[in-house]
């Protein structure tokens, strides 16, 4: 059956999407600033961005009763794109994306266990695939210490990033996204800004500004806006293995721009990670679909 437009339109929206987030890791290579100061800036500008946006389209405001909810998601949301900056810092960008990838098996474990159900035998396998993946990544006999503390910060970003997941999906039941998005960026800035003064050769003019804009409206609130947009026309199961093209595409970006070209290894372990999401992603397809 044919795509409608609106649904040809959603893949492009959220191949763009995905691809930006391969944009997002090498600009935290290339620029000099720290993670605190990456992430709150982007966040707060984010933030403005994406309450402007809720407010010319007239969404509600967020529930008092949700505010606590809110708060510890974007508390989450802080510490896991801090965690996952900082795993930049020790590695490359292929090693760092493909440990942080893990959390969709992440997810897919934790949201059976959370309602005190048994994970399926297509999860079980999944989360298989996911293990050795992050295995090949790093060279045992020879370990790299700079390597696998990148996998390691990584793989906290990735339990953070499932955590904060858990919640918001909770909150999206009563809560508009755009909204819940818009207070949780807005509580990271916050949080992390008493930080900042302590990296006091962070900021260099225009150039960070600018740089920070990018992040945050590119690469933070515009990406959002078009997954939402998305989600209206394709399953989430097709949206979850689109996303998965930010693994490859930020290797290649990185072999181009930074010089960082994938060992065996990493494409091996790569291709096991990716393996594991889109067998997440049809037993999802597969649970929706039945009857």
């Amino acid at each position: 059956m044919a795509l409608s437009q609106p649904a040809r339109n959603a893949y492009v929206w959220m191949i763009f999407a995905s691809i930006s987030v391969g944009y997002v890791s090498i600009i935290v290579k290339k620029v000099g600033m720290s993670s605190v100061t990456l992430v709150s800036g982007r966040c707060l500008i984010a933030s403005l961005a994406l309450f402007a946006f809720a407010k010319a389209r007239h969404k509600k405001a967020l529930d008092k009763m949700r505010i606590r909810q809110t708060v510890i998601a974007g508390l989450l949301l802080a510490a896991h794109w801090t965690t996952f900056f900082l795993a930049l810092r020790f590695t490359t960008v292929a090693i760092a994306l493909v440990s942080l990838f893990t959390f969709p098996s992440m997810m897919a474990l934790a949201e059976p266990l959370s309602q005190k159900e048994r994970p399926s035998i297509r999860q079980l396998f999944a989360a298989l695939l996911i293990v050795a993946g992050v295995g090949l990544l790093a060279e045992w006999r020879n370990p790299s210490p700079g390597v696998l503390a990148g996998i390691a910060v990584a793989l906290l970003s990735a339990l953070l990033f499932t955590v904060r997941n858990l919640i918001t999906k909770s909150l999206m039941r009563s809560e508009d996204s755009m909204v819940v998005m818009a207070w949780q960026t807005m509580i990271a800035s916050v949080v992390l800004a008493p930080l900042i003064p302590f990296y006091e050769h962070d900021f260099a003019g225009m150039q960070s500004l600018a740089w920070l804009v990018l992040l945050g409206i590119v690469f933070t609130a515009l990406p959002h806006t078009l997954r939402i947009y998305s989600m209206k026309h394709l399953p989430v199961a097709t949206i979850d293995i689109i996303s998965a093209i930010a693994v490859p595409a930020s290797a290649l970006l990185a072999w181009a721009h930074l010089n960082e070209m994938p060992t065996l290894r990493t494409i091996a372990g790569a291709a096991l990670v990716l393996s594991a999401i889109i067998v997440e992603s049809l037993d999802k397809l597969t649970r929706t679909s039945s009857p």
